[in-house]
């Protein structure tokens, strides 16, 4: 109700400084009707630019993965999936990959090599088997939420890009 009253009062939120519409997007997620705050992020790009985290948590929340992926990607510090090593082919890197199987750099040059000869499923595996490894680079991330996304899989996208909005 306080929020209607506000929005009546100054709907453009010039009174309010960036920080200042920040807090207020944080509230409203956490105790206003999510659906509105969407909406309103939506009508307000200047908005949209401060509260996007509150956007694609809201997208989440019901369910809609495919933009909460989407505005993650536009708004988030996402580190960026480098090329595969030309070093050594994948038969090498496997062997590799299988005498220490805990080296992580063996293990994202397999990953990124599989998923660069459309190997998914095998790339998705070795991802997901990294996981727990100490030293799991963030670009393993996004790269495992881009395999989500070309399986049209956003739920586990959104699992792999999530901690980029919420850290």
């Amino acid at each position: 109700m306080e929020l209607d009253h506000l929005l009546a009062d100054d709907p453009e939120l010039k009174a309010f400084d960036p920080a200042e519409k920040l807090t207020l997007f944080e509230a409203w997620y956490h105790n206003g009707n999510k659906l509105e705050l969407i909406e309103a992020l939506l009508e307000k790009s200047d908005w949209r630019a401060i509260g996007w985290k509150q956007l694609a948590l809201a997208y989440a929340e019901y369910g809609d993965y495919q933009n909460a992926c989407a505005t993650a990607r536009e708004f988030a510090s996402i580190p960026r999936v480098p090329e595969p090593s030309a070093g050594l082919n994948i038969a090498d890197l496997e062997l590799q990959a299988r005498l220490r199987p805990t080296d992580i750099d063996i293990a994202a040059a397999l990953c990124l090599a599989l998923a660069k000869e459309d190997r998914v499923e095998q790339a998705l595996a070795r991802l997901q088997a990294l996981h727990e490894v100490k030293g799991y680079p963030d670009y393993l991330r996004n790269l495992e939420a881009q395999l989500w996304e070309r399986k049209g899989e956003w739920g586990k996208a959104w699992n792999a890009l999530s901690p980029f909005v919420s850290g």
